[in-house]
């Protein structure tokens, strides 16, 4: 896969992707008259392109071919993910969606900040670490158990941290996830946490 550089160090947003209570996948594509309208998010370009770029370079937002770069991975998550999260009282449109979103980042999510750093995790690319490290500087933080993603890079030795997933209830506090909600984590111990 291609990847770009976020030109940060620091975690970035995927998204926030509503389920319903219970063994639901990802609620997705909830409402196709809620086309994705880049000039709804024109004033939060800059916070978006800072904390949420995309990383890969990939989309499918096809109602937008004249996108480009982020603005494509926003469109998907717009209609993949934010048109399911309208039901949610605070959210009421795209840029209800997104500015939400920023929002929790800044006072809540920025995992690097708010739980790792408190806990003596930084990004390294010569120091690995062990699942329980993470684990438990969440715990201590919000008591709940993240979902830890990893990839395998180059030929296959090295894990590296490809993101970090938690659940909130529909208030936006941090509540345990249900395992049939997230999948597996799939780091073993001695993963990487790469700088973005």
């Amino acid at each position: 896969m291609n990847c770009t550089a976020s030109g940060s160090l620091n975690l970035t947003i995927h998204g926030l992707w509503p389920t319903r209570n219970g063994c639901s996948h990802y609620l997705q594509y909830c409402n196709s008259s809620y086309e994705f309208n880049l000039e709804e998010i024109k004033s939060l370009t800059t916070q978006l392109e800072k904390f949420w770029p995309s990383l890969h370079k990939y989309a499918n937002c096809t109602s937008h071919e004249h996108l480009s770069g982020s603005e494509y991975f926003w469109c998907h998550e717009w209609e993949a993910h934010g048109t399911c999260a309208c039901e949610v009282k605070h959210i009421q449109g795209e840029f209800d969606f997104f500015q939400t979103v920023l929002e929790l980042f800044e006072h809540q999510m920025n995992y690097d900040q708010y739980v790792l750093a408190k806990h003596g995790i930084v990004p390294s690319t010569t120091h690995p670490y062990r699942v329980e490290k993470f684990v438990d500087a969440f715990v201590a933080e919000w008591n709940v158990k993240p979902v830890l993603k990893c990839r395998r890079m180059g030929d296959g030795d090295r894990q590296v941290l490809d993101s970090i997933r938690t659940c909130l209830s529909k208030d936006f506090t941090h509540r345990q996830c249900t395992d049939c909600i997230l999948d597996e984590s799939t780091c073993d111990n001695g993963f990487y946490y790469y700088p973005a």
